[in-house]
């Protein structure tokens, strides 16, 4: 009897660690549809149409910044783009005038290390991963902040921190992991020193790759 209570609580526990998890996901969704003007955040997330006027809008095409531009967002999609004369908002619609300010999509990078919190990458091995990824927080701020929306780590970061971005316990990027480098000993990846060289492959847990002699070690 002990033991099916035991399972039945160990399931209950389970069914909300799930459910908190969607929860979380939802949320950071909608914190990635956020927009800040004038410093106030507006999740598009829970509007229907949102119309952006007086926007300088980069016309990719002609490679031409053109002035005074609408943009018009339904259901968190680019509907419609012109001259803020041509686009009218509706009653329901909201409206925001971004004063000449340019517009444009979440920029992606395909090759960033958000890990590599120092340049001398052999003493991060040496470094706590509760404290590599304090900084590593840092580093995905930042690149939010410079307008990146989704990033590509090529080495280093793991489902952790992809985790911890979706669930908005971090502000950063959507963070697609590849995660660790591989190399030869003595590689780039290899942060041993020379009396460190007998212990066991990828010992370090903050290292952004690990030491793979050949094939059969893969």
């Amino acid at each position: 009897m002990r033991r099916g209570a035991s399972r039945r609580a160990s399931r209950e526990a389970s069914r909300r660690d799930r459910k908190a998890s969607r929860d979380g996901r939802k949320a950071s969704r909608e914190r990635h549809a956020d927009v800040t003007i004038s410093g106030a955040p507006v999740s598009l997330a829970s509007l229907t149409r949102t119309l952006f006027t007086n926007a300088a809008v980069l016309d990719a095409q002609r490679g031409e910044l053109l002035g005074d531009q609408a943009v018009l967002v339904e259901d968190e999609r680019i509907v419609e783009v012109g001259d803020t004369a041509q686009i009218r908002a509706s009653e329901e619609d909201r409206s925001f005038d971004l004063g000449g300010r340019t517009l444009m999509p979440g920029l992606i990078d395909c090759h960033v290390h958000v890990t590599a919190a120092s340049a001398n990458l052999a003493s991060q091995s040496e470094w706590s991963p509760m404290y590599l990824a304090a900084r590593a927080s840092v580093i995905l701020s930042g690149m939010l902040q410079r307008g990146f929306t989704t990033v590509r780590d090529a080495a280093g970061a793991d489902f952790g921190l992809a985790m911890a971005v979706e669930e908005g316990l971090f502000a950063g990027p959507r963070l697609i992991f590849g995660g660790r480098a591989l190399s030869q000993t003595g590689g780039h990846a290899d942060g041993r020193s020379r009396g460190r060289t007998a212990l066991e492959p990828g010992y370090s847990y903050t290292d952004l790759g690990s030491v793979c002699d050949g094939v059969d070690q893969l």
